[in-house]
């Protein structure tokens, strides 16, 4: 892809997502989005961040996105900003499961900022059960010290159309 087809379609993506979170999508339509990302067609990383984006931004958990998104976070070969998009998304269902994953995969996070990711995405677990992990995990670093800090904080894990941008 060229850099001017590449910005042809950025901009073309950030209309269409005002005009698809204004007048909302119906199920076949996000039916048609899980598709496409399935499809050999979703060649590109940053294409799919945008989609993944756009969900976590509107707050839809569509349950094809969430099953995507659940393979992408075990998907290694996927960059660390597709997988962190990702893990936002399915950590907003508060699934116990997928909580219960992000504090298992924790010890074997590549880098502090994975390790932040799976910090905050553990935001909605369980207060108690959250709070022990948080305890451990707060001595690793000191950006690890500012996620637990910030998933402590959130004692009902925010909507992802909450979370202030910018």
């Amino acid at each position: 892809m060229s850099v001017r087809s590449f910005l042809r379609f950025t901009r073309t993506y950030w209309k269409r997502a005002k005009y698809f979170e204004k007048i909302g999508l119906l199920d076949s339509e996000h039916d048609r989005i899980v598709e496409f990302l399935n499809s050999e067609f979703a060649l590109y990383d940053y294409q799919n961040y945008l989609i993944l984006k756009f969900y976590f931004e509107l707050g839809l958990p569509y349950p094809g996105i969430v099953t995507k998104c659940r393979a992408y976070i075990r998907d290694l070969t996927k960059p660390h900003w597709l997988r962190a998009y990702a893990a936002a998304v399915v950590s907003a269902t508060r699934e116990a499961a997928d909580m219960e994953f992000f504090e298992a995969q924790y010890p074997t996070c590549r880098d502090d900022v994975e390790r932040a990711t799976c910090i905050c995405c553990t935001a909605g677990m369980e207060v108690r059960r959250r709070n022990e992990f948080l305890g451990r995990a707060r001595r690793d670093g000191n950006l690890e010290e500012r996620a637990c800090r910030w998933a402590r904080g959130v004692v009902e894990a925010p909507a992802p159309a909450d979370v202030p941008r910018g």
